[in-house]
């Protein structure tokens, strides 16, 4: 059975990656009363980093959008 969230991002051609684990002396998720702090969550599938580097030129801004969107759907995955 899918979330809502699940299904809304299946409708936007989106799928949560993997829910990565700490690779430090950190914890990737803390709640706090109503609030959730997340932690440690480059743009990463697995153990793979499908982006890596500065956005160098105009052409990278591409690159880098879909870098922060991968970004977001390791924050939603952990939540």
């Amino acid at each position: 059975m899918t979330s809502k969230i699940e299904a809304r991002l299946a409708e936007l051609g989106h799928d949560l990656p993997p829910a990565s684990q700490p690779l430090n002396a950190y914890q990737n998720v803390v709640i706090v009363n109503e609030l959730a702090f997340v932690a440690g969550q480059a743009p990463m599938i697995g153990s793979e980093r499908p982006f890596t580097g500065p956005l160098a030129t105009d052409a990278d801004i591409e690159k880098g959008k879909k870098a922060t969107q991968l970004s977001a759907l390791c924050v939603l995955a952990q939540m």
